[in-house]
């Protein structure tokens, strides 16, 4: 009852936890460090939907969580786990988008596998160790290279840090859940010079029987730079092992069992590399920046008896121009990539299939915005993008996928950003934005087809001292749709068919108050309609595209006694295919989480301070029995009542 009691005031306060204490704030400051980020980001009045979140904020998400469940709360977002504890599969949903049309770039190069253009959270742990900031957009937003947003993009920044540092922390939980990471900073020199590094090892029992997670990553970064050049290089490795838990608990199952396993003794093994190097140059008014980008992934799932393997390379150039003028901001910008990616599957350690893959890309794009004076700024956007995609040899289902195709998408983007006044503004955006099919969409069909969006959108905003408020509309229209299907192939992806037309429309809602100097109210809610239609007058619900998703957070925030946080998201009712039939329900749930965190800083020497902090986290408060999604083979049951704490120790 008080949950039910604490959803329907998140209704009524419909509210967006755009960010936490530390809006805006991240490691640099310097202009030059800023150059990388500017090209692919939204600015303060471009007119794309899109919310903030700091270091801060990162810093203090749950230890065990993978960045979707750390964003689970933002606007319309909707994140899921296949384990149950936050490590292990997880993905993000955005107005009911999925990770394949979720365009997610790391320093400006793209994270998207190339071919099933998914993003593995799983084999890039430790994000919040080592992000200075994300910035996540709704809609086609900003073009950032690459394969572009289809309905979402996250934009991930590593960054510096200004002073030398020290860190280490280490977490413990439910289901055998254990982290621990170190990192370093020397800051940045009087030379200029600089280097960060950063280690992190998590595991998990898993709340599904028989699947462990261990993952871990390496991060470094080392540069230079002065007022105007920056030398950067980064490198972030990613490992997992993790037991297979994408064939669900089977409907009949949950019920009885809802931590049975249909995959016991399965295994998921995958290791990735990113190298990057970045140069940028600054002149009074005009900046350059080229990025260099090398990744390279391996692994394979193992059943008794049988192994499937991929081996790929991704090479990436990326170079930007940005000029800052006095009443117009220009960027323009090349990316060139070439991805090469062989998949081959043992039996009895005798290869019985390898399919090789070699997919090119060549994107030209530029970005104008004008502030005609105090009050009106004008936005544009255009980017032209070619794609080739060659497979030969048999798949892993026997086929011989022989494939060539090219393509060429012109993509433009237009807006207005008006402020009514200093603390009231509207904005308008319109997007045309095209997207190939995956790898899996051709094993189903070599005859798909690519499919093309129309986003329009149109938001007001208020910015006040105690009280900020956003309502944002859009519509999303869809032709030659990739729909999925609520099937998934034996590799876990989603299959999905072209259908004639389809749309999500939905309007948006934000708000925070603080009531007190150390009470703050923050939160949002999605009410949205998400329909298809393919060769008939008769249209139905999309596959898990809850009509309304809401959430409300209050913040306790007492300078002694520490912060406390308190956390509702409700999901409506979802369908786990395309046919809105009642028996393929994925029931409404609401779930409930807290956490409390504090600091104790203390002297060390003359010239260091030192802070101890402590963290708890609590989720499913309530304990609440629900699957937040399901597919055609069984549901993803989430975990009962859990909790960690964690311990840090800093050094500055």
């Amino acid at each position: 009852m008080i949950i039910d009691l604490f959803a329907a005031f998140a209704l009524l306060f419909s509210t967006a936890p755009s960010v936490g204490p530390d809006d805006g704030k991240s490691f640099e400051n310097d202009r030059i460090d800023s150059v990388v980020v500017a090209a692919s980001r939204a600015g303060k009045l471009t007119p794309v939907a899109n919310v903030f979140v700091g270091k801060l904020e990162l810093e203090r998400s749950e230890p065990a969580s993978s960045l979707p469940m750390m964003l689970g709360s933002l606007p319309s977002v909707v994140s899921t786990q296949e384990g149950g504890t936050g490590l292990g599969y997880t993905s993000i949903r955005i107005r009911g988008v999925g990770g394949y049309q979720t365009n997610v770039t790391l320093n400006g190069i793209t994270l998207n596998d190339a071919e099933s253009q998914e993003v593995f959270w799983v084999n890039i742990p430790g994000l919040s160790g080592i992000l200075g900031s994300v910035q996540m957009q709704r809609g086609l937003g900003t073009i950032s290279a690459g394969p572009g947003s289809f309905g979402a993009g996250i934009d991930l920044a590593t960054g510096v840090h200004d002073a030398a540092s020290a860190s280490a922390d280490i977490s413990a939980g439910s289901f055998g859940t254990f982290g621990a990471s170190v990192s370093a900073s020397s800051g940045t020199l009087p030379s200029g010079f600089y280097a960060d590094a950063a280690f992190s090892l998590s595991h998990s029992d898993g709340y599904i029987r028989n699947a462990p997670a261990d993952v871990r990553s390496i991060y470094g970064v080392a540069g230079w730079k002065n007022d105007n050049n920056s030398v950067r290089f980064t490198f972030l490795q990613g490992k997992q092992c993790t037991g297979i838990t994408w064939e669900g608990v089977p409907f009949e199952t949950f019920d009885k069992d809802p931590r049975y396993n249909a995959a016991p003794g399965a295994t998921d093994n995958y290791i990735q590399n990113h190298f990057q190097f970045n140069y940028s140059h600054l002149w009074h008014a005009l900046s350059w920046s080229t990025t260099l980008n090398y990744s390279k992934g391996s692994g394979y799932y193992a059943y008794p008896g049988t192994k499937d393997a991929l081996d790929n390379g991704l090479y990436v150039v990326r170079t930007d121009l940005n000029a800052d003028l006095n009443k117009v901001s220009l960027r323009a910008g090349v990316y060139l990539s070439h991805y090469d990616g062989q998949h081959f599957g043992e039996a009895d350690s005798v290869q019985w299939y390898r399919n090789s893959a070699v997919k090119n890309e060549a994107d030209i794009w530029q970005r104008a915005e004008w502030s005609v004076n105090d009050r009106v700024l004008l936005y544009e956007e255009l980017q032209y993008r070619g794609v080739l995609h060659n497979m030969s040899g048999p798949d892993e289902y026997s086929q011989m996928l022989d494939y060539q195709e090219s393509w060429n998408f012109l993509s433009p983007r237009l807006g207005v950003n008006f402020q009514v006044a200093d603390n009231q503004g509207l904005r308008a955006y319109a997007a045309i934005g095209n997207r190939e099919p995956s790898r899996s969409d051709i094993q189903a069909d070599l005859s798909v087809r690519p499919e093309r969006m129309l986003d329009v959108e149109a938001a007001y905003t208020y910015t006040g001292n105690i009280f900020s408020a956003e309502a944002n509309v859009y519509a999303m229209e869809y032709r030659d749709m990739l729909l999925e299907t609520g099937i998934l192939n034996s590799s876990g992806y989603a299959v999905k068919s072209n259908v004639e037309m389809g749309f999500r429309r939905g309007v948006e809602l934000s708000a925070s108050a603080s009531a007190t100097s150390w009470l703050r109210f923050e939160g949002n809610a999605c009410i949205s309609s998400n329909r298809y239609k393919d060769g008939s007058d008769v249209s139905k619900e999309i596959l898990l595209s809850p009509s309304f998703v809401g959430g409300l957070s209050a913040f306790f925030d007492f300078e002694k006694a520490g912060r406390f946080r308190l956390t509702t998201k409700y999901v409506g009712k979802q369908y786990w295919d395309n046919s809105s039939s009642l028996e393929h329900l994925v029931p409404s749930y609401c779930t409930t989480a807290f956490d409390y965190s504090t600091d104790f800083y203390f002297q060390i020497g003359a010239h260091r301070q030192g802070r101890l902090g402590l963290g708890a986290y609590l989720n499913n408060i309530f304990n609440r029995h629900y699957y937040a999604y399901a597919y055609s083979g069984g549901v993803y049951p989430a975990a009962p009542f859990n909790g960690s704490l964690k311990i840090t120790f800093a050094v500055y």
